[in-house]
């Protein structure tokens, strides 16, 4: 075996990131996407794969130059849909999950999100932001200057928000007919079913002069018919995201009551919120620590953010996420927010999570000299997780890496953490220059990947 080579600049098209994983309704399989780079079409492509649960060669679900992501499971565990830019368009594609050609079940020019299935599988919710493609010398024939009104006028990933709002969808599984279930005039941000199937929960801002101001934010429930909507939440706060419990009767979110502003400095924690009246009551009046990811690296971004019910026993348990010290860890309570504990802890980032409803999780989950892989575990307190995939393990053999020493020191009488970086094969006693990067917080944290 060669000699493991420093680090090149051109190594970084050899890396690959596995995202978005879906675990299966029957705990069976693993879905995920795996993103690679193309440097000479200076462009990211990823295609789905299919691991067995209980481990195994994965199977290429999809192939192609083209950006296929969000996989998300049918009720039944036989068929999956998710979004594609193939035809050069995004839109919403299904496949089985035994294999065969993808067919495309909803294309409109414009950006989708927030896929969900009804309970009986006969519906697909989705929240869709038309934006029709211009022609490029119409493009140019127009003044290159923006007019700004709103606030929150670009998003990071996104760029400039259009002028169309992004909108709640709903469509057929079999025959793709879709149709939009609100008025357009307000940016829906996330929307879900409930267990019956009979209501639809979203959040949206309605105050007309600060659309974009999410301290506004509300929770509404409608007929899943479509029909009017009935607003639960009152009151300034800053709602995250939200999830039904099992009895349909009231909504977990993840919110603080900071005004404008103020949502950097306030601890974010887990709110139930009666559906009848809209009383709210806070399961985690101990949680400091946010329950999201906010690791920040070069190689992949925290995507997990999670609230989902599964059983233990007779019992229904609600699994997290929680950010610690360099690490965002997977986390579960009892349904009434006491008897915590880890269920997937350690020097580990979790960027993306996936939990079924009989506590079977899977993760990508990256330590500090890899960048992620997919894992699979029992959420019982005791389960040991098994790494299911090495996506970059020749990649990373071939290089001569060191990795980054953890430390802690005081400043203003607080503890804050850091890491040393040190060149390869560094003989003790020698002294090399230093390079010092500062990252500021509290939100953000640099960690392990």
């Amino acid at each position: 075996m060669p000699r493991p080579r420093k680090m090149q600049a051109d190594d970084l098209f050899r890396m690959k990131f596995p995202e978005s994983p879906a675990i299966s309704p029957d705990g069976e399989q693993v879905v995920f996407a795996l993103r690679w780079m193309d440097r000479k079409a200076n462009r990211y492509f990823s295609n789905l794969h299919l691991q067995p649960s209980r481990g195994g060669r994965a199977r290429v679900l999809t192939r192609g130059r083209q950006m296929d992501t969000a996989p998300v499971w049918g009720p039944d565990s036989r068929n999956l849909v998710f979004l594609s830019t193939r035809d050069k368009k995004q839109g919403i594609w299904s496949i089985p999950a035994d294999g065969g050609e993808a067919a495309a079940l909803v294309e409109m020019e414009g950006v989708y999100s927030g896929l969900e299935f009804s309970p009986d599988g006969k519906s697909l919710l989705f929240l869709f932001r038309e934006m029709k493609k211009e022609n490029p010398k119409d493009r140019e024939k127009r003044a290159t200057y923006k007019h700004i009104t709103e606030l929150r006028h670009k998003m990071d990933g996104f760029g400039y928000l259009p002028k169309e709002r992004q909108e709640l969808w709903v469509a057929n599984t079999k025959t793709g007919r879709a149709h939009r279930l609100c008025d357009g005039k307000f940016d829906i941000e996330e929307a879900h079913f409930s267990p019956d199937g009979s209501k639809i929960a979203y959040t949206c801002n309605r105050v007309v002069d600060k659309q974009h101001e999410n301290t506004e934010s509300q929770l509404w429930v409608m007929p899943s018919a479509g029909g009017r909507s009935r607003q639960v939440t009152q009151g300034v706060a800053h709602r995250s995201f939200f999830r039904w419990t099992p009895e349909g009767k009231s909504l977990l979110m993840v919110q603080h009551f900071g005004g404008p502003g103020e949502w950097i400095s306030k601890p974010y924690q887990i709110w139930e919120v009666a559906l009848r009246d809209g009383a709210s009551t806070n399961l985690t009046p101990w949680m400091d620590d946010w329950p999201f990811n906010f690791v920040l690296s070069d190689t992949v971004m925290g995507e997990a953010a999670l609230l989902a019910f599964y059983r233990e026993g007779a019992n229904w348990r609600i699994a997290f996420v929680q950010g610690q010290k360099g690490a965002c860890r997977v986390m579960s309570m009892a349904r009434d927010g006491d008897d915590v504990r880890e269920e997937f802890g350690g020097s580990r980032n979790t960027y993306g999570i996936s939990v079924n409803r009989d506590g079977r999780a899977a993760t990508v989950t990256s330590e500090m000299m890899d960048i992620g892989d997919i894992y699979v575990l029992r959420l019982d307190g005791g389960s040991e997780a098994h790494r299911l995939t090495q996506v970059n393990r020749t990649f990373l053999a071939s290089l001569d890496l060191t990795e980054p020493e953890e430390f802690w020191f005081k400043s203003g009488g607080k503890k804050v953490q850091g890491w040393i970086l040190k060149p390869p094969r560094l003989r003790k006693g020698r002294k090399v220059p230093g390079l010092l990067e500062i990252h500021g917080g509290p939100m953000g944290q640099y960690g392990y990947v």
